[in-house]
């Protein structure tokens, strides 16, 4: 089985499946990153999750993207196409630690907002730890997860649960460190919240579901300290870039023969963009050699081609780091939801958690629409 490390997730505003593709990154300029970064050309990142184009967007049924590396450093973007399919009839009943209470998230957004590193480890019980900010949350994503995942047509009840779990958000919200001005905006947020839940309007429930939980991500993620992670990397990796927080990344592709992509509204484009958020509060050496790569440039131009129908790769290509002269190296970077830092060079199997963890207690786990990773070889835990 290969290894795969689970460590960046991306909710992307548009993404391509194409043959012989090319691809330019840039890269925002944001707080907590562990080395100098310019500007390239992004407006205002995002750090939450992926900002939304809404001039770009392809009927697709599966929407993610992972950029793979292989014993030779093999550069490649795996896609995975999804939208979003709203509500369904019947509560899903998730693997153990990939969801909210008995509801599977697989929402990238809402994965990143609830993987914000506020307690380590992820705990079960916010309220247990007097974690107000991550109750505010959990409370605020259950509004829509109860709804699309149970179903609101004729059901009361679900309407008068997401009433409660709006009500019992605003009692957290007293409790929550934050500038008063940013606590009366999420307070307002959720006003409208409670007031479209009464009407049972599904889609301003929905439109302002999103809003105050954005919001109160933002909050959360504003008491954090700024380039600073809540763990030490081992002083083995010292010599490797970091990332230490979380950074947006903007991936333009085009075709090679002048070709378009069909947009949802039936026109055609000659460029598709994907924004990528870069989580390197769990997975910083893997999102700092990303990062450091895309601003060399390393990826500019680069060409893809399909394989199968998830991924899309490259060719073979080693880095060389210019100050060693010698191919770089990335451990494989695991982190565990009951762990308080990422574990280094061990697969699951390797580390006795194939049974407990291995696939269902990653902090952001691969079943989200929209997932970013990167691949080692299957026989080298250093890739």
């Amino acid at each position: 089985m290969k290894s795969i490390l689970n460590c960046l997730i991306s909710v992307v505003s548009f993404i391509a499946y194409t043959n012989n593709d090319a691809m330019a990154f840039t890269i925002s300029n944001q707080k907590g990153v562990g080395y100098s970064i310019r500007n390239r050309n992004v407006n205002s990142p995002s750090i939450l999750s992926a900002r939304r184009d809404n001039r770009i967007q392809q009927h697709c049924e599966d929407v993610s993207s992972i950029i793979k590396q292989t014993a030779t450093l093999l550069c490649s973007v795996a896609l995975m196409f999804n939208v979003h399919v709203g509500s369904v009839d019947a509560a899903v009943a998730p693997l153990a630690d990939v969801g909210l209470r008995e509801f599977l998230v697989k929402d990238g957004k809402e994965l990143l907002r609830l993987s914000i590193p506020s307690t380590l480890p992820q705990t079960s019980d916010a309220e247990k730890v007097g974690d107000w900010g991550r109750s505010l949350q959990e409370h605020t994503e259950l509004v829509r997860l109860r709804l699309e995942q149970v179903g609101f047509s004729g059901k009361t009840a679900v309407w008068s649960a997401c009433l409660k779990e709006v009500n019992a958000a605003k009692s957290d919200l007293v409790k929550v460190d934050g500038s008063a001005e940013e606590k009366t905006n999420i307070g307002n947020k959720l006003d409208e919240l409670a007031n479209a839940l009464r009407k049972q309007d599904i889609v301003d429930t929905l439109r302002l579901q999103e809003d105050a939980a954005a919001a109160v991500g933002d909050l959360r993620l504003a008491s954090l300290v700024p380039g600073k992670l809540p763990f030490e990397i081992p002083n083995d990796y010292k010599d490797l870039p970091r990332l230490k927080g979380r950074t947006t990344v903007q991936c333009v592709l085009s075709k090679n023969n002048g070709g378009s992509f069909r947009l949802e509204d039936g026109t055609q484009s000659k460029a598709a963009t994907l924004l990528l958020v870069i989580d390197g509060y769990h997975a910083p050496i893997t999102g700092g050699n990303f990062v450091d790569l895309v601003e060399r440039g390393f990826y500019d131009g680069m060409k893809l081609k399909a394989e199968g129908e998830l991924l899309v790769e490259s060719q073979d290509i080693d880095f060389v780091d210019p100050k060693t002269r010698e191919v770089r190296q990335l451990p494989l970077e695991l982190f565990y939801k009951r762990d308080s830092s990422p574990v280094y060079e061990y697969t699951s199997d390797e580390d006795m958690r194939a049974d407990m963890r291995a696939t269902e207690g990653f902090s952001l786990p691969f079943q989200a629409y929209g997932a970013l990773g990167m691949e080692h070889d299957p026989e080298n835990v250093n890739t």
